[in-house]
Protein backbone atom coordinates (compact mmCIF):
# COMPACT_ATOMS: atom_id res chain seq x y z
CA UNK A 1 0.00 0.00 0.00
CA UNK A 2 2.64 2.28 0.77
CA UNK A 3 5.05 1.79 -1.99
CA UNK A 4 1.19 2.07 -4.23
CA UNK A 5 1.04 5.81 -2.45
CA UNK A 6 4.55 6.91 -2.95
CA UNK A 7 4.41 5.92 -6.77
CA UNK A 8 0.95 7.98 -6.75
CA UNK A 9 1.86 11.15 -5.06
CA UNK A 10 5.88 11.14 -5.11
CA UNK A 11 7.91 10.61 -1.76
CA UNK A 12 10.84 11.38 0.31
CA UNK A 13 14.33 9.60 -1.24
CA UNK A 14 16.74 8.85 1.04
CA UNK A 15 15.46 11.24 3.42
CA UNK A 16 16.16 14.38 1.62
CA UNK A 17 13.79 17.39 2.04
CA UNK A 18 13.64 20.71 0.31
CA UNK A 19 14.14 23.09 2.70
CA UNK A 20 13.73 26.01 0.23
CA UNK A 21 14.01 27.83 -3.64
CA UNK A 22 14.83 31.27 -4.23
CA UNK A 23 13.87 32.54 -7.46
CA UNK A 24 16.25 33.25 -10.03
CA UNK A 25 17.09 37.21 -11.03
CA UNK A 26 14.02 36.65 -13.59
CA UNK A 27 11.53 35.43 -11.63
CA UNK A 28 11.88 37.90 -8.25
CA UNK A 29 8.88 39.51 -7.79
CA UNK A 30 9.68 43.66 -6.95
CA UNK A 31 9.14 43.67 -3.24
CA UNK A 32 11.00 40.49 -3.18
CA UNK A 33 13.89 40.72 -0.48
CA UNK A 34 17.24 38.59 0.48
CA UNK A 35 16.85 36.02 2.87
CA UNK A 36 19.52 36.38 6.23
Amino acid sequence: MRAAKSDERGGFVEGIVLDGVEPTPEHKHADWEEPE
